[in-house]
C-alpha cells in the first residue's frame, strides 16, 4: 500500500471520516435518544459502513425511528429545504449572516435533562430569549420571561431531587426536523420501573437569534372522557346558538386537490385548504392504516375505516378548531391549535403531531393532546403525588 501514496491518501481520509464524523454521529444519536450504540460505534471503527447500519437496525429494532441526522431522505432533499440533514444538529447562517442554532438542535440538546439538575436547567434557560413565552398547558396563566420560566423548571427538579433521582426522566420520542420551529413528542419514565410514564407534546419556535421565543406544552390527560366528548361538544354549540342567535355557515370554497410534499405541506393543505369542506380530501391524504390518537380516548384509532368514523362522530356544525403555529418538518409537523365554537372563542387550546410517509406522499400517524379543562387537572395532581416519576397511575408498555 505504502507503494501508492495516492492510495494512501484516498484511504485514510476515508478511514477517518467512518471512524471520527460517522462514528462521532452514532455516539451522540444514542445519548440523544437512549438508544444503545457501543456495539455500532465498534464496528464502524473496525469495518467502517457495516457499523451504521447495525446501528439502523438497532434504532429500528427498538422502534427508535431513523435518526435525524442520518434521514437518507433528508439528506437527498433540496440545500433550500428546512430539513437538510446538514443543518439538522449545527448551526445554520441566516440571510442576514448571523449564526444561529436550529429549533430541533436546541430540542435535543436541552430538553432532555432539563428537569433533573438547576445546572440543565439553566442551559435551557440560556438558549431561551428574555421575553420567552412558555403555554404549559396544566396552568390557567402563561409563563412570560425566563424567571417565571425558571420557577417552573425548579418545581421540576424538586420533585426529581425528592425522589431520589429515579425519575422522572424526560424520554424524547419524535422531533420535528424544523430550523425555526420544531416540536416533540416525550413520555416520563422512572428507572426501576420498566414502561412509559405521562405522554405528551411540546412545540417550540425560535428567534432570529437562535433563542427560544415560544414554548407550548401539553400532556395527556388521565380521564379519558371518549365519545362522551362528542355530546358535550354538541351540547355547548346548541347552547351557544340559542345565546348568540348566530346561523352556521357551511365551507362550501372549491379546494384544489392535491398530493403534500412534506409533513408541513399536509399540515397546511388540510387545514388552511381543505379545512373541513370535504371528508374524501381529508381521507385522501390518510395512508390505509394510519394511527389517529386522541389522548380522549384509552385505544388509538387504526386503518381508515376506523378513522374515518372518528371524522363523522366529530363532525360538527359550529365546531372549528384553528391552526395557529404551525412547525416546519419533511416527515414530522407539530402545531397549537385553539378550538372557536358556534363563533365563540372559547380559548381551549391543544397540540398535534402529524407523521408523513414521503414514498407514500401520506400521513401514517396523528396525535392530537387537547388542554385540560380543569387546571391543574385533578387526576395528573394525585398521580404527581402517589407516583410522581411517572405522573400517572400505570405505566404504558
Amino acid at each position: 500500500m505504502m507503494a501508492y501514496p495516492n492510495f494512501v491518501s484516498e484511504e485514510w481520509s476515508h478511514v477517518l471520516t467512518w471512524d471520527l464524523i460517522i462514528g462521532m454521529l452514532i455516539y451522540q444519536d444514542g445519548l440523544r435518544r437512549n438508544i444503545f450504540t457501543p456495539h455500532s460505534v465498534l464496528f464502524t471503527n473496525l469495518i467502517g459502513p457495516p457499523g451504521l447500519l447495525l446501528h439502523l437496525l438497532t434504532c429500528l429494532l427498538f422502534k427508535k425511528g431513523l435518526p435525524p441526522m442520518l434521514s437518507f431522505e433528508e439528506s437527498s432533499s433540496s440545500s433550500s429545504s428546512s430539513s437538510s440533514s446538514s443543518s439538522s444538529y449545527s448551526s445554520s447562517s441566516e440571510k442576514d449572516g448571523s449564526s444561529t442554532l436550529t429549533a430541533n438542535y436546541i430540542v435535543y440538546q436541552y430538553f432532555p435533562k432539563c428537569y433533573q439538575s438547576k445546572e440543565s436547567a439553566d442551559k435551557l434557560l440560556d438558549a431561551m430569549s428574555d421575553d420567552v413565552v412558555y403555554e404549559y398547558c396544566g396552568e390557567s396563566e402563561k409563563r412570560i420571561g425566563k424567571d417565571a420560566v425558571s420557577k417552573l423548571l425548579m418545581s421540576r427538579i424538586k420533585v426529581f431531587e425528592s425522589n431520589n433521582g429515579i425519575g422522572p426522566y424526560l424520554i424524547i420520542d419524535k422531533v420535528v426536523d424544523g430550523k425555526r420551529s420544531s416540536g416533540f413528542t416525550w413520555y416520563l419514565q422512572q428507572s426501576n420501573i420498566n414502561g412509559k410514564g405521562l405522554r405528551g407534546i411540546t412545540f417550540i419556535s425560535i428567534n432570529s437569534n437562535g433563542k427560544i421565543d415560544y414554548i407550548r406544552e401539553v400532556d395527556e390527560p388521565l380521564f379519558k372522557p371518549g365519545n362522551v366528548t362528542s355530546k358535550l361538544l354538541r351540547s355547548i354549540v346548541e347552547s351557544n346558538i340559542k345565546k348568540s342567535g348566530i346561523i352556521l355557515k357551511k365551507n362550501t370554497s372549491n379546494v384544489i386537490k392535491r398530493i403534500p410534499s412534506s409533513a408541513n405541506d399536509a399540515v397546511n393543505y388540510l387545514w388552511k385548504e381543505v379545512n373541513g369542506s370535504s371528508k374524501d380530501l381529508v381521507l385522501d391524504v390518510f395512508d390505509d392504516s394510519i394511527t389517529y390518537n386522541d389522548y380522549n380516548f384509552e385505544q388509538p384509532f387504526v386503518g381508515i375505516k376506523e378513522v374515518s368514523e372518528f371524522i363523522d362522530e366529530f363532525n360538527i356544525p359550529g365546531i372549528e378548531f384553528i391552526p395557529e403555529q404551525i412547525s416546519e418538518g419533511e416527515l414530522y409537523c407539530c402545531f397549537t391549535w385553539r378550538v372557536q365554537i358556534a363563533g365563540v372563542e372559547q380559548a381551549t387550546r391543544g397540540i398535534s403531531f402529524y407523521e408523513f410517509d414521503k414514498k407514500k406522499s401520506k400521513i401514517v400517524n396523528i396525535i392530537d393532546i387537547p388542554e385540560p379543562a380543569i387546571k391543574p387537572a385533578p387526576l395528573q395532581l394525585l398521580a404527581s403525588i402517589f407516583k410522581p416519576g411517572l405522573r400517572r397511575f400505570q405505566q404504558l408498555q
